[in-house]
């Protein structure tokens, strides 16, 4: 009885088998974790406190920030540090942005609201101003205020309007500083004038045009520099607020000039006159021809022939001296079409073949397809047809961009 059968040896067998395919069929259990097994209360209590200074440290303005509007922050946060101009001035601003932004029916101005970036610069730039206002530094509450305009200038367009008022704003502070004869005033006005010609090309030139006047006026006989050495040591730049302002208006008169050409051809000729004169003043000799030959357009079409082909005559002199080649072909072309009025259609044609021949050579296309359309032109004129077909075919593969074959 105490021994066991072969059968019960043999079914213990088998179980023994049963198990292990059995286990082999079970999956393993992972082991366990290093991190885990290494964890001591010490490690635990270190990781923690790194965990914890990690975090970004939360004041009382962090606290405020993230539950209510940016610039509704900013404005109390600079009322609470004792800016209250500044906060007051950014307040006026957001309300001010609020009426262009309801007024807006394509969607182009800022709102100033959703730009945290900008928010956060102008406020800083706001808390320098009154600190320098504060200690009387008149200057450089004004110099920070336009770099503040001229920043906001070469922006998209829905953020000009901000710029326009830092302008005004750094001209009113700068009536106040008096101690430079008034450069600082002039230099503001100047940058506020070429932005208005610059970023509103369509408008009304009078207020700009006015602006720059009064800057010309003041700086007669002066040599003020534009802007300022930016390093200590750095040499002056040569631009003067005399001879850029200038420019300005020689801008200006000719842009009035040519707008009044076709229905007052004698005022046009007076504008470009005094656009000439300006030119003269900023010493440029490119800007001065080209007033010279819109004085020469205008004497054309009122049919005083010998006075605009000596004003042309005078204006290439200046080109060829220069080495304008652009110029060149475009006097070229006035003067041909003086010669067609005199009646001498050689020398015309002469000119326009001369002009051709250069823009080719300088590689100006445009210049290349006037020539050749004005010679087209001449030739069905002077009923040579086949020269004249010739001319415009070959004007038109030139404006359509195909390469000019000879």
């Amino acid at each position: 009885m105490g021994s066991n059968s072969p059968d019960d040896d043999d079914d213990l067998t088998k179980d023994n088998k049963d198990n292990k395919v059995s286990s082999d069929r079970l999956p393993k259990k992972r082991p366990p974790s290093k991190l885990m097994a290494c964890m001591t209360k010490h490690s635990l209590d270190t990781f923690r406190s790194k965990a914890i200074f990690s975090l970004a440290m939360l004041d009382s303005n962090g606290i405020r920030r993230r539950k209510f509007p940016l610039y509704e922050c900013i404005i109390l946060e600079l009322k609470e540090a004792g800016y209250c101009d500044s906060s007051a001035y950014l307040q006026d601003l957001i309300y001010d942005n609020v009426q262009l932004v309801n007024q807006d029916d394509i969607g182009i101005v800022v709102d100033l609201r959703k730009r945290e970036d900008y928010l956060e610069h102008i406020s800083g730039v706001l808390q320098k101003v009154e600190k320098y206002r504060e200690r009387n530094n008149t200057m450089k509450e004004c110099t920070h205020l336009l770099k503040l305009a001229m920043h906001y200038a070469e922006r998209e367009k829905g953020i000009l309007w901000l710029a326009e008022k830092f302008y005004q704003v750094a001209i009113a502070v700068s009536s106040k500083h008096l101690l430079d004869g008034g450069r600082l005033k002039a230099i503001c006005k100047y940058h506020y004038g070429k932005f208005l010609l610059d970023k509103f090309p369509g408008a009304d030139p009078e207020e700009p045009f006015s602006l720059l006047t009064e800057v010309r006026d003041s700086a007669i006989g002066k040599t003020w520099p534009l802007s300022d050495a930016k390093e200590p040591g750095e040499v002056l730049p040569t631009e003067t607020v005399f001879g850029a302002t200038a420019l300005q208006l020689h801008r200006v008169l000719l842009d009035k000039a040519r707008a009044v050409r076709k229905t007052d051809t004698a005022k046009a000729e007076r504008l470009a006159r005094l656009a000439e004169r300006r030119a003269k003043d900023a010493g440029e000799t490119v800007k001065t021809a080209e007033a010279i030959i819109e004085i020469g357009i205008c004497q054309l079409m009122m049919n005083n022939l010998n006075n605009a082909q000596k004003t042309f005559e005078r204006a290439f002199k200046i080109h060829e001296w220069s080495g304008n080649v652009e110029g060149l072909c475009e006097t070229r072309m006035h003067l041909a079409a003086v010669m067609q009025r005199l009646g001498e259609y050689e020398t015309a044609a002469k000119l326009l073949t001369e002009m051709g021949a250069s823009a080719m050579e300088h590689g100006l296309r445009r210049q290349l397809g006037r020539a050749l359309h004005l010679l087209g032109e001449l030739h069905l004129r002077r009923e040579r047809p086949e020269l004249g077909t010739q001319h415009l075919a070959e004007a038109f593969l030139c404006f359509m961009g195909f390469q000019f074959q000879t």
